[in-house]
């Protein structure tokens, strides 16, 4: 699927493809790629144990029909059993 919108809302202007990013981190060293992750996770979820939020999830779903791709068998609340797809939307308020 080719997102055009969320790749203009980050200021992206190439988007790398799965098996250029497989490529790249098929080269990393395992602990030292660890350490990184970990260092990184951290830095985003460190200021969320200090201050008081409520995460807010709402999950829209689109009902596919035919063979579209990345079509998964799962909640489709008008046609059970029916491909669908699921849009995760999260947001936080303080």
């Amino acid at each position: 699927m080719n997102d055009q919108v969320n790749s203009r809302l980050l200021g992206m202007t190439k988007v790398l493809s799965d098996d250029s990013a497989r490529r790249g981190l098929n080269k990393i060293e395992e602990k030292g790629g660890i350490e990184w992750l970990q260092r990184h996770l951290q830095s985003c979820y460190a200021p969320l144990l200090t201050t008081p939020w409520i995460l807010d999830v709402d999950l829209t779903v689109k009902p596919l029909y035919g063979h579209q791709e990345g079509a998964k068998k799962g909640y489709n609340a008008q046609k059970p059993g029916r491909p669908s797809h699921t849009y995760h939307t999260y947001t936080h308020d303080l």
